[in-house]
């Protein structure tokens, strides 16, 4: 069973927000368009992996899809090999070549899906430009003067300085379109929380209170998987002290916990009688 505020990204609990929404919007009109290479760029936490996910759901019925970046990739022969046994294409080539004229193959087949091969790359940033040049080489294929292969690519921030260097002028020059994932603003936060809980079937009313997603919000800094955490500890937090309702208490023990912090004062000290009053 999947849990409310999963640390990972789940397609069961995704609420569609604005910042992910014109992401998806942006990324499905250029994969539409058949352009070769589409970049999405954000810090860690803010939903690429969940829009690959969205992505890979909402193309596999068009596209043969092909996730890339599970496992290191040092040169062009790797990325064709793993992308030939994703699609599970036996091939026993070693030459790059060869590998090459093995996904053209499979590409151009009779009963091909209409859109084409669309590669689904995460932490671009963490991968050589050779593996990158090797990954827009793969787009350019084409069969009956149309593109064959597309490249959805995400990365940390750091790829954009990935990008500088002069071996990936031909990948930039390929970039038709460059979306940004962003932290969620406190109203976003506020839809999002809301939104889980109303999807379980519960009362936002009686589960959080408006201060203790503030409270949410203002530690999280509005990063979607660090809410997660936090609002599945403050679930936990309720449950251990049989609360009911989150409150703001909850939310900054829960904070504290993850943090490995001593836990806050939750409630104010009783003052004693005359000995605390030096009397």
């Amino acid at each position: 069973m999947t849990a409310p505020f999963p640390a990972y990204p789940s397609l069961s609990r995704y609420i569609p927000l604005a910042p992910i929404e014109e992401v998806l919007g942006r990324v499905g009109r250029s994969i539409e368009a058949r352009e070769a290479i589409t970049l999405v760029i954000g810090p860690p936490g803010t939903g690429k992996s969940l829009t690959s996910q969205i992505l890979k759901h909402r193309f596999s019925q068009t596209h043969d899809v092909v996730s890339v970046g599970a496992t290191p990739l040092e040169d062009r022969s790797a990325v064709l090999r793993h992308i030939l046994h994703s699609l599970g294409v036996r091939c026993d080539a070693h030459h790059e070549g060869d590998l090459h004229l093995a996904l053209v193959d499979y590409v151009s087949r009779p009963d091909a899906p209409s859109g084409g091969l669309l590669l689904l790359v995460d932490e671009a940033q963490a991968m050589s430009p050779e593996t990158l040049e090797a990954i827009r080489m793969t787009t350019n294929i084409m069969v009956d003067n149309a593109p064959r292969v597309m490249a959805v690519v995400f990365g940390a921030p750091r790829l954009e300085e990935v990008l500088i260097d002069s071996l990936l002028d031909a990948f930039v020059q390929r970039v038709a379109t460059r979306c940004y994932t962003h932290p969620l603003s406190l109203d976003e936060t506020r839809q999002y929380v809301i939104g889980v809980i109303t999807g379980l079937e519960g009362n936002p009313a009686e589960t959080i209170t408006d201060g203790a997603i503030s409270a949410v919000h203002h530690a999280c800094e509005g990063v979607p998987r660090l809410i997660n955490h936090l609002m599945t500890a403050a679930i936990d937090g309720a449950a251990g002290a049989n609360r009911s309702l989150i409150d703001e208490p909850i939310v900054d023990a829960a904070w504290a916990q993850l943090q490995q912090l001593p836990s806050p004062m939750i409630e104010p000290p009783v003052l004693g009688g005359d000995e605390n009053l030096g009397v």
